[in-house]
């Protein structure tokens, strides 16, 4: 950045702008704790944003592992031999039937062990991780954007930086602000911001 503009270089080219808006959104990286590095190889682990269909699966139980929760989902068998999603009430069906376990939250693991928060342990054939996503910003070269936490210091989308805004991302103004049907809000929004020459925070 200099002279009051931006330099963005791609594969194709290179450009200056006076505002750019980032639009990037939160699907980027799957986010997957560290410690799924410290499982054994025999254990197949695919993220949500990697699984089909059971095809995929080993024969035997799975773990469905949920960003963000105090419990997760211990399949006794593959109970989705048709590729059907796992929804509301076939869900409560399958946990009073005892196909599906709930347990507590996992917090380590130790070879081919799984450990969970009430000290239970689990030896399992397939992990699917529903962790969510991690933003990557690696390639914004630019200062004083980031927090500690890696997060982009911004307002409704607005950053600290004069003429550099945001787009899609989670809770940005609203629940629905990551999603193609909550972006119009913010859209609009940012584009009154650039129209008025608004300064950044």
């Amino acid at each position: 950045m200099g002279n009051d503009s931006f330099f963005i270089k791609t594969k194709q080219d290179e450009y200056r702008a006076r505002n750019v808006v980032i639009a990037t959104g939160p699907f980027q990286n799957p986010n997957i704790p560290l410690f799924s590095e410290d499982i054994h190889g025999s254990i197949n682990q695919l993220h949500s944003s990697q699984y089909k269909n059971s095809s995929q699966l080993l024969d035997g139980n799975v773990l469905v592992v949920s960003y963000g929760q105090t419990e997760i989902l211990f399949l006794e068998k593959k109970i989705q031999k048709k590729g059907d999603p796992i929804f509301g009430f076939e869900l409560k069906h399958t946990i009073k039937t005892n196909d599906v376990k709930v347990k507590k939250r996992l917090i380590g693991v130790d070879k081919d062990l799984l450990i969970f928060e009430d000290n239970t342990t689990l030896k399992v054939n397939n992990i699917i991780w529903v962790t969510g996503f991690k933003h990557d910003f690696h390639w914004w070269k630019m200062d004083g954007i980031l927090d500690r936490e890696g997060k982009v210091i911004h307002s409704r989308g607005v950053t600290n930086t004069k003429g550099l805004y945001l787009i899609g991302l989670p809770w940005q103004y609203r629940l629905g602000s990551a999603l193609l049907q909550g972006i119009g809000y913010n859209s609009k929004y940012i584009a009154n911001k650039i129209e008025d020459g608004s300064p950044s925070l």
